[in-house]
């Protein structure tokens, strides 16, 4: 899994589920002593956490063992995004960051219901997630009604980007995500077919059309003090805007 996710996983458990499966993917068969070794951890923690593993495992996938070792077979070749799933959900602090990419505030409260935790508990993770967010000059302020993002506008998308590239193509973050890919797609497209043709990567291109326009959406706009005076991004000003259309989005300003 991509680091940075993996520094932003408050739990030491799931973390050290992240890692056991990410060995399972990299080894066709290992052992459940060198897994030990790798990880840090006790034979009988990897035996215990392989169980709570397999209990989870999307369909498509097993984990196997024999005399040889044990391997992680992926029987339809799904995709590997689909594997990262199942520890988001179980993950407090990526839940409470997934909720805080589609809205200003969360709802302490509810958020506090829905996953079954006390706020002394929320309020640990926080803490956590905070140091982790500190190189971004962002931190979650928390209290016991809600919880939001203070920091600039730009920083908390920057932040999201690189948190959510590998994750692109995953429904967990981008709902629909197939819908507004095409959206994205057919912007290239029709550069491609003008003097504005650009060689574009598009994964990282798809990942912050999706953010801005999610937070566009949550009405958490761009610091109104930016101002670009760019020839080069006035020459993609029209299709940009025309892009942003097709999500209903009226971007504004420099936006």
């Amino acid at each position: 899994m991509y680091s940075l996710m993996k520094k932003i996983i408050t739990e030491k458990d799931i973390r050290r589920h992240v890692s056991l499966v990410e060995q399972l993917l990299n080894h066709t068969k290992i052992t459940v002593n060198e897994l030990a070794e790798i990880i840090g951890t006790t034979e009988r923690t990897i035996f215990s956490d392989l169980q709570s593993i397999r209990s989870h495992l999307p369909e498509g996938w097993d984990i196997f063992s024999d005399q040889a070792g044990i391997s992680l077979q992926n029987q339809q070749n799904l995709l590997t995004n689909d594997l990262w799933e199942i520890f988001f959900k179980q993950s407090v602090s990526v839940e409470l960051l997934k909720n805080l990419l589609f809205t200003k505030k969360v709802a302490v409260p509810d958020f506090l219901a829905d996953h079954g935790l006390s706020y002394g508990t929320l309020k640990r993770h926080v803490t956590k997630i905070n140091q982790r967010l500190a190189s971004y000059d962002l931190q979650i302020d928390l209290t016991k009604y809600t919880a939001c993002i203070l920091g600039k506008e730009r920083a908390i998308r920057t932040f999201y980007h690189r948190l959510l590239i590998p994750f692109t193509h995953n429904n967990y973050f981008f709902e629909d995500y197939s819908i507004h890919e095409s959206h994205y797609f057919q912007f290239l497209r029709n550069l491609s077919q003008t003097e504005l043709a650009v060689e574009t990567e598009e994964i990282f291109g798809t990942c912050w059309f999706f953010i801005n326009t999610i937070r566009i959406k949550a009405n958490c706009r761009l610091d109104s003090s930016i101002h670009i005076n760019s020839t080069l991004s006035s020459l993609y000003d029209s299709a940009l805007k025309k892009l942003y259309l097709t999500e209903g989005i009226y971007l504004k300003d420099t936006e």
